[in-house]
């Protein structure tokens, strides 16, 4: 048997009280005038005490009743066989497998990282009684999150990660965020190279980058040169998908009124990404939409900023920026932690907390024991009853001999 709440149990020094009552507890003699007895000089009446228990079945009864109440205060859960069977099986497992861009590199046996690691999730979530996988590119920013998952359900909770460990993704404070009814187990995956992840740069606003767009006024192609040279000012990482492609409008432009009234709101997610920056960086876009134009859908950017100026400059380097599929600077990180590091990252995976139930419902045996309290307090009151008028017929009858 364990104990959700053992605290509780210190109300077992309850049990004192009911004997203290029936011990200190005091008789007081009725007085009973007699005429034959009116000249006699009254006695002082000394208060008697009791020096045993006068009804020991009432007392049994109300010492269980405090004894029972702590105990099912305590929460108490009986480790039956079938529950023992449960809790040696029940594995509650959160996988979680890095999908960053270094996990794209090649493994040993010839496959990526990134297959490696979705079978060896596919093999731990077997072995799980329950189970979820997590694919991200930032695998310290979910871990709090998975162990809220394992944390809900009451088995032994292990928290495996799958990742090559690239050395700034994952460290151990990430891990001690990590609540400790949770076992953390990480799982690395051999990579046969650690060279950084190829990248070359361009200028945002090169002429060989024609997925970018200038739609202006015949007297605008000047300003428009302009505004390409001073974004390209600003570098962006190769490669680019060329199914990506982005005009910007501006006010001059003849077919603007017709643009905008053909435009249809279906974005990629990578145009919402940056319309996103856009407004967070504050650039003057009025308006946005999406066409079909070269066979591929086109993101188009109605802004009321003059060709030439700085807003036109920063918007078209914001949009060949979109454009790049390269990884992150983050990802261009050689090295991955040692051995050793990523073993200190372990941490066993821990029976279910005292705080939990080992049972599959969660729920404690308490409720029988409250049944049995309120069995008892039903049978408390007649024996009370009975000791009362046990007493006052044992007073009366001594009257009448006196």
């Amino acid at each position: 048997m364990i104990w959700l709440n053992a605290l509780a149990l210190i109300g077992l020094a309850g049990v004192v009280l009911p004997v203290l009552i029936h011990l200190l507890a005091r008789g007081h003699a009725r007085t009973r005038r007699f005429p034959s007895l009116r000249f006699i000089d009254p006695s002082q009446l000394v208060p008697t005490r009791r020096t045993r228990v006068q009804d020991p079945i009432l007392l049994a009864v109300r010492c269980a009743i405090v004894a029972l109440a702590a105990f099912a205060l305590a929460q108490p859960v009986l480790l039956t066989a079938k529950r023992k069977r449960a809790m040696e099986r029940g594995l509650a497992r959160a996988i979680v497998v890095d999908t960053s861009a270094s996990m794209r590199r090649l493994t040993p046996s010839g496959s990526t990282a990134l297959d490696s690691a979705r079978r060896i999730a596919a093999m731990l979530a077997g072995e799980a009684q329950t189970s979820v996988v997590i694919e991200t590119n930032n695998p310290a920013q979910v871990l709090q999150g998975a162990a809220a998952w394992l944390t809900s359900h009451h088995q032994n909770a292990d928290l495996a990660v799958i990742s090559d460990f690239q050395r700034g993704r994952l460290d151990s404070s990430d891990v001690r965020m990590v609540t400790a009814d949770v076992g953390v187990t990480p799982h690395r995956i051999p990579v046969a190279s650690t060279a950084p992840v190829e990248t070359q740069w361009a200028p945002a606003g090169s002429d060989s980058n024609s997925a970018v767009t200038l739609l202006g006024a015949d007297g605008d192609r000047t300003a428009m040169t302009a505004t390409r040279t001073a974004a390209a000012t600003r570098a962006i990482p190769s490669p680019t998908d060329t199914t990506r492609a982005v005009a910007i409008v501006f006010p001059g432009y003849t077919g603007r009124r017709a643009l905008e009234s053909a435009a249809a709101s279906t974005y990629a997610p990578w145009m919402v990404d940056l319309l996103k920056g856009l407004s967070a960086r504050g650039n003057d876009v009025s308006r946005f939409g999406v066409r079909s134009a070269g066979g591929r859908r086109q993101l188009l950017l109605f802004t009321d900023s003059a060709p030439g100026s700085l807003a036109s400059a920063r918007i078209t380097a914001d949009a060949a920026a979109a454009l790049s599929v390269a990884p992150p600077v983050a990802e261009l990180e050689p090295e991955t932690l040692s051995e050793r590091e990523v073993q200190a990252l372990a941490r066993p995976a821990r029976n279910a907390s005292p705080r939990r139930s080992p049972d599959a419902n969660g729920e404690s045996d308490a409720r029988w024991l409250w049944i049995a309290v309120i069995a008892l307090l039903v049978i408390e009151l007649p024996l009370r009853r009975r000791a009362q008028g046990a007493v006052a017929s044992a007073v009366e009858e001594r009257t009448r001999a006196a």
